[in-house]
């Protein structure tokens, strides 16, 4: 059935009479429509942001690195008994990837803290001429 003029501006007028006499309901329409725009528009403005921080990670590392950990990342509450009885990564073990993986062309060994009972970081005091600094961050690397 093709559309009238007449039938489109009857419509119109229509819709512009029931908008005037429900103006609560309108508003409300009108409030849902905008935070529903807005949200689409956050969330996808937060995605893209993650994703941007997640490509210039990966660009500042390259392609070309291999970090290698003694467990899984993640909770370290759910270990399973393997796992929690898994010596720790060596110096020597470092040393032994560079000298049998040729395909390795260096090898740098990042030592940080042991976590403790039920993954909690045990309290370490960092001192320095005189001043104390709880709970520090501390993270050693070879010179490479």
């Amino acid at each position: 059935m093709v559309m009238r003029r007449q039938h489109v501006g009857e419509n119109l007028l229509l819709a512009l009479d029931t908008l005037r006499t429900h103006k609560f309901r309108s508003f409300l329409t009108l409030l849902g429509v905008l935070i529903g725009t807005t949200t689409v528009i956050a969330v996808a403005s937060i995605i893209t942001g993650l994703d941007q921080q997640l490509v210039d990670m990966a660009e500042q590392w390259g392609t070309r690195l291999l970090w290698v950990y003694k467990l899984q990342l993640g909770t370290p509450h759910r270990l399973t008994r393997e796992e929690r009885l898994r010596k720790p990564l060596t110096f020597e073990d470092a040393r032994a990837i560079k000298e049998e993986c040729p395909a390795a062309e260096t090898v740098a060994v990042a030592i940080f803290r042991q976590l403790g009972e039920f993954g909690q970081l045990p309290p370490i005091t960092a001192r320095y001429k005189g001043q104390d600094m709880l709970d520090a961050e501390l993270l050693g690397v070879t010179p490479n």
